[in-house]
C-alpha cells in the first residue's frame, strides 16, 4: 500500500462533504480513528472494506489507484446490471407461494420485508453519495 492512502480516505471524504466526525460515524469508528487514517495510519481490513463502500470508490482503487483494474467494456457492464438486478427485485419482491418462501411465518414475512425496506433506503443513500463523489470529481477538474 503506497503511503498516500491516507490523502485518498481524506479525497474521499471530502467529496462526501462529509466532516471527520460524520465520516466515522457512516464508517463506525471514532473521529480520532479517521484523524488517524488520513494522517498515515493504515485502517484494518474491515474498516478498508466499509470506507470503499462508503465512499463508492473500488477497494483495490483505494489502495493502490495505479493497480486497478480496467473497468469491463460497456456492453459486459450493461448484462451484468440486469442479472444483478433481476437477483435483487427477486429477493425484494419474493413469491411467498414458493419454497423456501411459504414456509416462513407472517411475523417472519413482515421482519423480511421491513428489513429489505430498509436496506434499499441505505442502498439508496450509498448511491446518492456516491453520485455526488463523482459530481464533485467532475467540478475539480481542470482542463489542460
Amino acid at each position: 500500500m503506497t503511503s498516500d492512502l491516507g490523502g485518498r480516505i481524506r479525497k474521499a471524504r471530502l467529496a462526501l462533504n462529509l466532516t471527520q466526525d460524520e465520516f466515522a460515524r457512516r464508517i463506525g469508528v471514532s473521529k480520532v480513528a479517521v484523524a488517524r487514517y488520513e494522517a498515515g495510519r493504515i485502517p484494518r481490513t474491515r474498516i478498508l472494506a466499509t470506507i470503499a463502500r462508503v465512499t463508492g470508490i473500488n477497494l483495490n482503487s483505494l489502495l493502490e489507484p495505479e493497480m486497478a483494474a480496467h473497468p469491463p467494456a460497456r456492453s459486459t457492464r450493461r448484462a451484468s446490471s440486469s442479472r444483478t438486478l433481476e437477483k435483487a427485485k427477486a429477493l425484494m419482491e419474493p413469491d411467498w407461494r414458493t419454497d423456501p418462501w411459504r414456509q416462513l411465518s407472517e411475523e417472519s414475512r413482515t421482519r423480511y420485508v421491513e428489513r429489505t425496506k430498509a436496506l434499499v433506503r441505505q442502498l439508496s443513500q450509498n448511491l446518492e453519495d456516491y453520485r455526488q463523489v463523482l459530481l464533485n470529481e467532475i467540478g475539480t477538474r481542470r482542463p489542460k
